[in-house]
């Protein structure tokens, strides 16, 4: 399941490289908006990432910035909550709520950091730097299948 998403990711990567002016049409969001939800649920589930398949969805679809980060927060939100619901029925959270109460606080404190960068950013430097935190990704989960083969 790693190495299907790492090619995803790749293949965007690639795509939006050579094509930076590529972009989801209007007239598909909607039809393409329930297959890249299920695939994103799929991988949260499955191995506990989404990011990539929710990244390169939003980065497709060309928003305004603003619009951007509240579009992924809240697939975050609602990717996240439903994980942590799982895992807490299924019992398998146990002792984890102060890590994750932890890492709340600190992301809740170093938000306005990041509003405050993200207003700095021309448009096609924060798309750019969207395309670098996806490129962060591949490296890593291609860092994690070679550990994983050896």
């Amino acid at each position: 399941v790693r190495s299907t998403l790492a090619v995803m990711l790749a293949v965007y990567l690639l795509t939006a490289t050579v094509r930076p002016d590529l972009r989801v049409p209007d007239h598909r969001v909607r039809s393409y908006s329930a297959p890249v939800g299920f695939t994103a649920g799929v991988f949260q589930g499955g191995i506990g990432i989404s990011g990539p398949v929710v990244g390169t969805w939003h980065h497709g679809l060309r928003l305004a910035q603003d619009a951007f980060v509240l579009s992924v927060a809240t697939a975050f939100t609602l990717t996240g909550v439903t994980q942590v619901a799982v895992l807490g029925v299924r019992g398998e959270f146990e002792g984890r709520y102060v890590v994750a109460l932890g890492l709340t606080v600190i992301m809740l404190v170093t938000l306005p950091i990041g509003a405050h960068l993200r207003a700095r950013l021309s448009v096609d430097r924060f798309r750019t730097f969207v395309l670098v935190l996806l490129g962060a990704s591949l490296v890593s989960l291609a860092a994690d299948l070679v550990r994983r083969a050896m």
